[in-house]
């Protein structure tokens, strides 16, 4: 039997109707002889007591009561802070039906199930909501509605945030970790609320640690231990501080798709830096689950690097490349390879030969106060004094592709 869409009603006519079960008067057993009254206009409804009684432990328990045995309230039931809407869904996905509840419907129904221990119902919402979290992840980003993709990644945290207090829902606290992971390393339409209450699901999760620090602090998060991204993600101030980068780094990516450079040439930094620089993609960017780094946002000005081979040693290539997503510091420096590629050229930006070998030769950098999607082409200094014949460092390149009007 196909899984039914979210809403959908059941086709067939042999399908039992979603609330006959518990509305149904049973001939063996006389007219219903429990009256319930619901919400603060105590509207009334007639249930057989044991009927009502086999799903929710608290009914179970109040018709069982001493207090109940006394005639004038034996037949007498009242939930005053239950709608009449929610009531009726709560009855709706107790009986046999196809209709799967929604993320609105149990973000409503959840928390009177286990209010009022109606167990079957929350075993029933625990098998369902696994399924919505994965659509969460898969299904949703096919909307084109960001508004109603928003809207779903919101229900579902708040969902998360309802059962992880409960002891009923084994399945979805599993799928609620996989989800919180994968939506802390993408960052779609996370908040800072958002981002506090799934932290906690993560804490022993170092890929998406690792994720979220990177996000934050680029390649200088390389060669932290993990007990020190840890560290920095438990800092109250982090969550505020890892949204602001990501909305930033949108932005950013958003120009730097139309900012490509070609022909990139340096000059005035010395025989071993001058010459035309390659234009290579960052390999730690290719895949979105590739390495520690590979981010959501792609690495903003991370994303691209040029390099070129040394003039006089084959094994030693040169590298610029953005420190952070945010272009506000850059780096030449050259780097020792032990092999070279097929094409007889030293391969090179392998993050175990860079962490040995990488020697900083010049830099760029403004605390902070500018930055450059691009590589700057002005403003550099000496970092390793030892190489001679350094002049006026300019670094000069042309652009390729669409440039947005305005800019």
């Amino acid at each position: 039997m196909s899984t039914p869409k979210e809403g959908e009603e059941p086709t067939s006519k042999a399908k039992v109707e979603p609330t006959i079960l518990m509305t149904r008067r049973l001939q063996s057993f006389g007219s219903p002889d429990l009256e319930v009254t619901i919400g603060k206009s105590e509207k009334l409804y007639r249930y057989h007591s044991f009927l009502l009684a086999s799903q929710s432990d608290y009914v179970d328990t109040i018709l069982s009561s001493p207090a109940a045995r006394n005639e004038q309230l034996r037949g007498r039931i009242s939930f005053p802070d239950i709608t009449t809407d929610s009531w009726e869904k709560m009855l709706k996905f107790l009986s046999p039906c196809e209709v799967l509840p929604s993320l609105e419907d149990m973000i409503e129904i959840i928390p009177f199930y286990d209010k009022y221990q109606f167990s079957y119902g929350l075993k029933y919402c625990d098998q369902v909501l696994p399924k919505r979290l994965l659509r969460g992840n898969e299904s949703w980003f096919d909307y084109s509605d960001r508004e109603t993709f928003d809207k779903k990644c919101k229900e579902c945290c708040q969902l998360v945030s309802l059962i992880m207090p409960l002891n009923d829902f084994p399945l979805s606290k599993i799928a609620a970790a996989a989800w919180a992971a994968q939506s802390l390393k993408r960052f779609h339409s996370i908040d800072v609320e958002m981002m506090q209450t799934l932290m906690p699901l993560v804490e022993n999760d170092e890929s998406t640690i690792k994720s979220m620090v990177s996000t934050y602090l680029g390649r200088k998060c390389k060669g932290m231990s993990m007990n020190d991204m840890r560290d920095l993600v438990k800092q109250p101030e982090f969550p505020k501080m890892c949204i602001t980068r990501c909305y930033q780094i949108r932005h950013l990516d958003d120009q730097l798709e139309r900012m490509r450079t070609k022909n990139l040439h340096v000059s005035g930094c010395g025989d071993m830096v001058d010459g035309y620089y390659d234009y290579h993609e960052s390999s730690e960017f290719k895949s979105e689950y590739g390495s520690e780094f590979a981010v959501t946002h792609e690495g903003g000005a991370m994303k691209r690097y040029w390099k070129k081979t040394h003039q006089l040693l084959s094994t030693v290539i040169i590298i610029l490349e953005s420190v952070d997503v945010f272009g506000t510091e850059w780096e030449i420096y050259s780097q020792t390879c032990s092999s070279n590629n097929d094409d007889g050229e030293a391969s090179g930006h392998d993050e175990e030969s860079e962490i040995n070998s990488k020697k900083v030769l010049f830099r760029w950098e403004n605390n902070g106060v500018f930055n450059s999607l691009v590589p700057p082409k002005l403003g550099w200094t000496v970092v390793d004094e030892s190489i001679p014949d350094v002049g006026d460092i300019w670094i000069n390149y042309d652009f390729e592709g669409h440039i947005k009007e305005g800019w």
